[in-house]
């Protein structure tokens, strides 16, 4: 699935996407209050810990789940250690400051500060009017450019070896280099486990489940999928044949600097028609309901979640004021 496509239609538990791609050049520079949840929409989660961005959607189980913003804490703190660690090794390991909060802003204008607002598809007008079913960042930002061959020359094969812990082949690298040990999954697994020792970066496992539980199930649900065909419906007396909302776009080209005006048209008639037929009310209600039993289900395993949260970012914060 492309990145546009997934954007179009955003999946629970895209938060990790951040920490995923943070190291991927060898070199080591990293890749660069109205909520509008759709008409008559469930309540927004109580106890969220940041604004919403606009046109997003709050949940529950967002009150204990990473945001964007602390991701991006945590991508900070990680490249500073792998940083220190490489240069134990003789090697430079620079990241670019500025490359990195423009990526953070990409992410929250894509996905919101929780991750959800393309949850549902696009479900505000007025973001619909300028993306239609876009990634936000690829109109307001633009796409960096990346030379993989410029990149893949700028590290050495010891310089992999200690970054990843695997050698060229992918298997595991020698047990050092230069009479120097190389950390358990290189720099990089040395840096994740000392913002979480428990192996759990970014991550964590109630919350993302009951996360996509939440939406796989919504998709079976009967005022759901009632509400989907009368969304269908409303489409169609448009000039639009997409029988569910995942449909919706599919058919435009998004990887462009700009959407066409058919584009935006059509993502226009995608939310008016939720809107008319109730479709976000009834889709986030579910969730909501949902959510709300199982944190209650689970109460034990999320405050633990919610508590290594917090100690990895307190981590994160130390590692990035001492770095700095």
């Amino acid at each position: 699935m492309s990145r546009s496509r997934r954007l179009r239609f955003a999946m629970p538990g895209i938060a990790a996407l951040m920490l995923a791609t943070a190291l991927a050049g060898c070199s080591g520079e990293p890749d660069g209050a109205d909520s509008a949840t759709g008409s008559g929409a469930a309540p927004a989660a109580a106890g969220a810990s940041l604004p919403a961005a606009d046109g997003e959607i709050v949940l529950p189980i967002d009150t204990y789940a990473f945001t964007f913003p602390q991701m991006s804490q945590l991508d900070r703190a990680r490249q500073t250690l792998v940083r220190d660690c490489m240069q134990r090794f003789g090697f430079t390991y620079p990241f670019d400051q500025a490359r990195m909060e423009e990526r953070e802003r990409g992410l929250v204008l894509d996905f919101g500060v929780y991750g959800n607002k393309r949850r549902y598809g696009p479900t505000d007008a007025g973001d619909a009017g300028k993306y239609g079913y876009h990634s936000p960042s690829d109109i307001e930002i633009g796409r960096p450019k990346i030379d993989v061959a410029k990149e893949k020359e700028n590290g050495s094969a010891a310089q992999q070896m200690v970054l990843s812990g695997q050698g060229p082949d992918g298997k595991s690298a020698p047990d050092s280099v230069g009479g120097q040990k190389i950390p358990e999954g290189g720099c990089v697994g040395e840096a994740d486990t000392k913002i979480s020792p428990q192996n759990t970066l970014g991550e964590s496992g109630p919350v993302s489940q009951i996360a996509r539980d939440s939406f796989d199930r919504s998709l079976a649900d009967p005022a759901v999928t009632a509400a989907f065909k009368e969304w269908s419906s409303c489409m169609s007396e448009n000039g639009y044949n997409y029988p569910t909302p995942k449909e919706a776009g599919g058919d435009f080209k998004t990887d462009t600097r700009k959407a066409s005006a058919k584009e935006i048209a059509a993502a226009k008639a995608d939310v008016a028609c939720k809107e008319k037929t109730g479709l976000i009310q009834a889709w986030q209600g579910f969730e909501v309901a949902y959510q709300n039993a199982q944190i209650e289900r689970n109460a034990q395993a999320l405050q633990t979640a919610k508590a290594e949260r917090d100690a990895q970012l307190k981590r994160a914060a130390e590692i990035v004021a001492k770095g700095s």
